[in-house]
């Protein structure tokens, strides 16, 4: 059985110097979700939540989360990308890489639907809920 909930997106970084444009394939499924606890210690519901409660606040998450969270997306195409590389694209190039990462977290959890009369999530889909647009 397929795993239905598998987020993906693309960040391509501009050429810059000598290195040319780049695209970070961005993939959020189970590996990369294991990858994202065991750096927090912390369970991805718990990491989410994080996620999204900064949102709502207008706040950023915290550096060492958006990093395990890039890091995590990255295992499965850019495996040699290493921690450190990932808290550098999200330092550097936060504005690229941080929505194509909140594009893949929100496809990658399946929240439960709303209640009849209770609000969707802003900018969901009827058949998907809830999320964050990025993970900054």
């Amino acid at each position: 059985m397929a795993n239905a909930l598998i987020g993906e997106a693309d960040a391509i970084l501009p050429a810059e110097g000598e290195v040319a444009e780049r695209t970070l394939h961005l993939v959020m499924n189970n590996s990369a979700w294991f990858a994202v606890e065991d750096l927090l210690d912390k369970s991805y519901a718990d990491v989410f939540a994080e996620v999204v409660l900064a949102e709502v606040q207008q706040r950023s998450v915290k550096l060492k989360t958006s990093a395990a969270l890039m890091f995590g997306a990255t295992r499965r195409d850019h495996d040699e990308l290493t921690l450190d590389d990932c808290a550098e694209l999200v330092k550097g190039h936060g504005s690229i890489v941080l929505p194509a990462l909140g594009k893949a977290m929100r496809a990658s959890i399946k929240l439960r639907e709303p209640e009849p009369g209770e609000a969707k999530p802003a900018g969901t889909p009827a058949t998907k809920s809830g999320g964050t647009g990025s993970a900054s």
